[in-house]
This record gives C-alpha cells, structure tokens and sequence, in this order.
C-alpha cells in the first residue's frame, strides 16, 4: 500500500468529500494500486486551502479503450467519515463590490459560509468555499 500526496480543485473536493464523485482520472504516471491511499489536498488558484481528504483506491481502469493514452481511472472509497452541510443559495440582484474592486450585477451568497460569488453560481448543488449542499434542506447528516 503506497500513500499518495495529489491536489485536487474545490469543485472536485467537496464531490469526493460528500460522496458524489468516486473516481478520480489521473495522469497514470505513478504506480496506482488497489489499496493504495490517495491524500487529496484542495488547492485554489494555486494556493493549497489546508483542506485535505483520504480516499482508498479500490480499482484501478488502464484499459486503452476507456482511458486516454497515460492517464488511469481509479474508483474510490473516502476513508474517513464526513459531516455533510446542507443549505441554500440566497440570490440577489443588486450590484455587489468586492473586495477586489470587481462588481457582479446579480450575485448568490452561500448562507453557510456567507461567501459571495457571480450569479451564475446559484445553479451548483454545492458551495465552492465551505461544501454545503445547496438542496435546501436544513439537517446535517454523517455520511
């Protein structure tokens, strides 16, 4: 068994975290085996949030018919239990300055983490800063 130290983007984090996404398509470019442990660290405009999470290989696709030439697909199992928020997005249409300067016409607001991001975003399932589902619904669960 070999521990594996890979950085994965928010959006890929918060589905692997809550359970949504169990796979993951990499560069075959190490000896992925079942058993093996993949340690994700989240990383965001290239700067590591200090989120991780482990995840078990539990088989690994090299077949040239359903991978591309040097890449792998590795189903995978979270090895630790999670805390799944659930929430909603609060939309606005008003102009919003940030902090950077930057306006947004109409904006949505994570009611978790109170993070802001351009409208569009109210279509995730998830907030991209904290992971609360955005399902509405009210009860936090174990997964």
């Amino acid at each position: 068994m070999t521990q594996h130290e890979l950085k994965i983007l928010p959006e890929y984090f918060v589905a692997v975290r809550d359970g949504i996404k169990e796979f993951e398509v990499r560069k075959d470019d190490r000896p992925f085996e079942v058993g093996d442990i993949l340690c994700l660290h989240e990383i965001n405009c290239g700067v590591l949030t200090g989120r991780t999470i482990k995840a078990e290989v539990t088989y690994v696709l090299r077949h040239p018919d359903y991978c591309k030439e040097g890449y792998c697909i590795l189903s995978i199992k979270v090895a630790q239990q999670q805390v799944v928020k659930h929430g909603k997005w609060d939309t606005h249409d008003v102009v919003k300055v940030l902090c950077s300067g930057e306006t947004l016409d109409g904006f949505c607001q994570c009611e978790s983490c109170g993070d802001v991001f351009p409208y569009h975003y109210s279509r995730y399932s998830y907030c991209p800063n904290c992971g609360t589902r955005m399902d509405g619904g009210a009860d936090d669960e174990n997964i």
